[in-house]
């Protein structure tokens, strides 16, 4: 596992995750969905995503705002 897969869960983006999955889950379409499912998925987008990191391009907490929030809007 590389280094950047070990330290993409910092504090912002616990919060960000955790934030964005209680949205979530207060829409009537997610309405039976718990919110730790929510923020496991989020989780999971990230990873899907984190090879494509390029520190030269963008931080850390710009990819996953940008996966979280996509992930979110679909």
């Amino acid at each position: 596992m590389s280094k950047q897969s070990k330290d993409f869960l910092n504090d912002y983006a616990r919060t960000l995750i955790r934030v964005k999955a209680r949205q979530l889950s207060r829409r009537k379409d997610f309405s039976d969905c718990e919110v730790e499912d929510i923020q496991q998925d989020l989780i999971l987008h990230i990873l899907a995503k984190l090879d494509r990191f390029d520190p030269s391009r963008a931080s850390m907490n710009t990819l996953l705002a940008t996966v979280v929030n996509s992930a979110v809007a679909m």
